[in-house]
Order: C-alpha cells, then sequence, then structure tokens
C-alpha cells in the first residue's frame, strides 16, 4: 500500500500548514526529524526530512526547527532519550508554546494508528525516499500503555526511528491549527 501513495517530486505539495515530528530512539544512538503537510482535510503528505546519529549532537535540529518555527503549525517530540533535552534547548532559543508539543503515550499511540490508518485509507501521500521506505515496512506494533494502545517497533532488525517521526509529524498535521504562512510556499526539506 505504501508505494501506491508515491508522488513524484515534481508533484509534492507547496502549500498547506506544516507540521514536524522528532523522534529520538529509544537507545539514544539517533534522532530522525519528518515533516508533513496538510493539504487538504482529506489528504497529508509526509517526508522524511533528516536522521542521524547522535554523536553529531542536536544543534542541528535546533538551528534547522528555528529557522522553520513561524511556518510551522506543531512540532512533535518524542523520545525518552532526548526529547526532554531537546524542548528544553528549543525554548531556551524562544521556541515555546501551543506548538511545541512533548508528546504523551496517548498521543504517540494516537499518532502511530493515525499513520497507520492513513496508509490503508490512502490519506496521505509520499515522495520517493529509500531511508523511509525501508522504516515503514520494517515497522511492527509494541504495546504503549494496558488499555490496547500501541506504537511501532522494529521488525527483524530494522529501525523505525524515521517512520516514528512522520507519525507524529502527520499527528501535527492533522490536529493542530495551521500557522498563518499568508500563502507563502515553503518547501519542507
Amino acid at each position: 500500500r505504501w508505494a501506491a501513495l508515491q508522488v513524484a517530486d515534481a508533484d509534492a505539495p507547496t502549500v498547506g500548514a506544516m507540521s514536524f515530528g522528532i523522534k529520538f530512539s529509544p537507545n539514544g544512538d539517533s534522532v530522525a526529524l519528518a515533516g508533513a503537510r496538510r493539504v487538504s482535510e482529506s489528504l497529508v503528505h509526509v517526508e522524511g526530512i533528516e536522521h542521524r546519529l547522535m554523536i553529531d549532537g542536536t544543534q542541528w535540529l535546533i538551528d534547522w526547527v528555528t529557522d522553520r518555527w513561524l511556518e510551522a503549525s506543531s512540532v512533535v517530540v518524542d523520545g525518552k532519550s532526548g526529547a526532554g533535552a531537546f524542548v528544553r534547548a528549543l525554548e531556551a532559543a524562544g521556541r515555546r508554546g501551543r506548538k511545541l508539543i512533548a508528546a504523551s503515550a496517548e498521543q504517540v499511540q494516537a499518532a502511530s494508528a493515525g499513520m497507520a490508518t492513513a496508509v490503508v485509507e490512502g490519506t496521505v501521500s509520499h515522495v520517493e525516499d529509500p531511508a523511509l521506505t525501508a522504516s515503514i515496512l520494517s515497522s511492527g506494533k509494541r504495546p504503549i500503555g494496558k488499555l490496547g494502545g500501541w506504537g511501532f517497533a522494529p521488525l527483524d532488525g530494522g529501525d523505525v526511528t524515521l517512520a516514528e517521526a512522520v507519525a507524529l509529524a502527520h499527528f501535527g498535521a492533522v490536529t493542530n491549527r495551521p500557522a498563518d504562512t499568508s500563502g507563502k510556499v515553503v518547501v519542507l526539506r
């Protein structure tokens, strides 16, 4: 199903509310950044933007988010191994308020289920990205909490960090008010 949702780079939307998802891997080795653009009430376009080892630190990510802060409707962050420090660093850089979301367990559950549903229902699109495709295709389910919620888990040694970042960005795109971009064309990457 994922392959059928791919659009050409030239057809990727450049207008619409943007949200970003940031996922720190559970082992603390890497961080992934993804973007989502709400194209309409029934379509969200997602892209993997970057997936780096933590040896690179997070200043690059703070700078990247800071440069796009005004155009973003939300920045959704998850991962016990780095999210708290990253959110504090963004707040110290003056990036705070409603659009900065440190995802709760319930929000991660909703993001995971929402992304899976969007793929099944065809309400999400993406461009060709082998790293994102590998991450999506290696995603299974892991339980979160005791009430039946779940998040993504790697299958066969895969890495789902980028898939989780995309799910967080998608969640931000469908749940938050759009930022006022005044019709500006802004590229996700």
